[in-house]
């Protein structure tokens, strides 16, 4: 960490912060979203530990930018099906299976203290989910790029739902209507984390069995004690979960963070995409900017009007050789399929797909 000491910028004390409690103050007011937090991230200290840490920098003085670490076991081929390929790993990210990246603060800032992250950490380290507007971070030895897959972001022109729905091409209006009419007698509450239950929980493992890229599994009472202001929203049929959703609205975006579905009862009442609806339809009615998708599931959100966000992750191991190695891999490691975009707005094209190269 010594080309980043000096007296315009530092990391201070030149070791990571070992526990949320223990960072500066001014974390919370420039670190961007809730789920960055002091308070989040002391909840998943308690109830997701893997031995999370904090770096942060500070220039002439005054904190700029922040990472979050972790480190377990994950598959290194997940974007091959989920190749069993488990590994020790240094992980630059949110320990929740969410989209937002582990690095905030300025561009130049934030990829500054990245490198010297890598090249602090033992071992392999990855950090996912960065965007395109973070430069590429210089180590010795250098980190590998490679491109993940993209986000789904719905940006809303829209002041209510049924100017949306009256928006679309007359062919996806109709399939639109058609599977919102199966959601006619379902129930939506509207709840605090509390409520969340264990059948709540048996549906997100059902889908978290089923995901092709998965990273942690988190447990009941992570989401049972998830504190304010993250909203649990669940869809019932006479008294049966058909599925539920985790969502927060802050900065003019509402954010899809997790959810749940009941597979036996989808081909009925097309669970899965109106909890997708749902979403839409909360952040047009909260009139909000912009709906984050997240990622996974790129064709349903796609056919909603969500547009792909570009993501990447970079890769490097502190051996040479093995970083080495690592390079020549990296066409394994990334995401290759071309990402659908469907043109469901009217005086738009029929459909596509847009390839990141």
């Amino acid at each position: 960490l010594r080309g980043l000491v000096g007296s315009e910028m530092c990391i201070r004390d030149r070791e990571s912060v070992p526990r949320a409690a223990l960072l500066p103050r001014g974390w919370d007011v420039l670190c961007g979203t809730f789920l960055r937090s002091k308070a989040m991230l002391a909840h998943y200290e308690r109830f997701n530990p893997c031995r999370q840490r904090y770096y942060c920098l500070y220039r002439k003085g005054y904190l700029t930018a922040g990472v979050i670490v972790y480190s377990r076991k994950q598959n290194l081929l997940t974007f091959l099906g989920n190749v069993p390929s488990a590994v020790p790993m240094n992980v630059v990210g949110i320990p929740a299976s969410i989209s937002p990246t582990g690095v905030w603060g300025p561009p130049h800032d934030a990829a500054r203290l990245l490198s010297a992250v890598f090249e602090r950490e033992r071992g392999l380290s990855l950090a996912l989910n960065l965007p395109e507007s973070l430069p590429s971070v210089i180590t010795s030895p250098a980190a590998h790029q490679v491109r993940m897959l993209p986000g789904r972001v719905f940006t809303n022109r829209f002041r209510t739902f049924g100017g949306y729905e009256d928006s679309l091409r007359s062919p996806w209006r109709r399939r639109l209507k058609t599977i919102r009419k199966k959601f006619e007698e379902v129930r939506t509450e509207r709840e605090g984390a509390a409520a969340f239950t264990r059948e709540h929980h048996a549906l997100y493992l059902d889908v978290l069995d089923r995901a092709p890229e998965k990273m942690e599994t988190l447990g009941f009472t992570f989401f049972r004690k998830l504190p304010a202001p993250i909203e649990l929203v669940s869809c019932y049929r006479k008294g049966r979960l058909l599925c539920w959703r985790l969502m927060l609205a802050e900065d003019n975006r509402l954010l899809f963070l997790l959810g749940g579905h009941d597979y036996r009862l989808n081909p009925i009442y097309d669970a899965y995409f109106n909890n997708l609806v749902g979403v839409l339809a909360d952040g047009i009615e909260m009139g909000v900017a912009h709906i984050d998708f997240g990622q996974t599931a790129e064709d349903p959100k796609a056919r909603l009007g969500a547009r792909p966000v570009p993501e990447r992750m970079l890769l490097r191991h502190s051996t040479p050789l093995w970083n080495r190695l690592l390079g020549a891999a990296k066409p394994l490691l990334a995401y290759r399929k071309a990402a659908p975009v469907y043109h469901v707005f009217r005086k738009e094209g029929a459909h596509g797909a847009y390839s990141f190269g």
